[in-house]
């Protein structure tokens, strides 16, 4: 077995929370928002949140971004199976960066990336999971602070 075999192997077993999924030419394939939707919530009993957005690439290629959030690990080969025609990634940075990436804030506001939008193409589905390593008490304590209600 080649390197490159082994590794589309390994990614192909690989087990993920989260993953960053692009439909290129998704109507094509059949996937528009409400298929993408029932696929996601009909075939992944663990799923608990996503975000998807349509952008048109630089060439002309219309294409959507998905950030899917699992409350148990699901398998990549399980996601293809699923979307067979998309480019899936296992998901990196925080949930925060991953949302903004979709949505094409943050720090990819005034971006050329940005100018990729569809406007009004966003949606989601659940509940945004808090990512792992805070509390959503101090963090909520974080933005009174920042917000000036302190008396120190």
């Amino acid at each position: 077995m080649s390197i490159i075999e082994s590794n589309k192997q390994q990614t192909n077993n690989s087990q993920r929370n989260a993953y960053q999924l692009t439909i290129n030419n998704p109507l094509e394939y059949g996937f528009d928002h409400l298929t993408i939707k029932k696929t996601l919530v009909e075939n992944f009993t663990t799923l608990r949140y996503f975000c998807m957005a349509d952008e048109i690439g630089k060439e002309g290629t219309p294409h959507t971004h998905l950030y899917v959030y699992f409350n148990s690990r699901v398998r990549f080969s399980t996601v293809k199976k699923n979307f067979p025609s998309a480019h899936i990634e296992p998901a990196h940075g925080n949930i925060e960066s991953n949302i903004s990436y979709v949505k094409k804030n943050g720090k990819w506001a005034g971006t050329d990336k940005a100018e990729t939008r569809v406007d009004g193409t966003y949606e989601e589905w659940g509940t945004v999971p808090v990512q792992k390593g805070t509390r959503a008490d101090m963090e909520e304590l974080y933005e009174l602070i920042k917000a000036g209600y302190s008396n120190a």
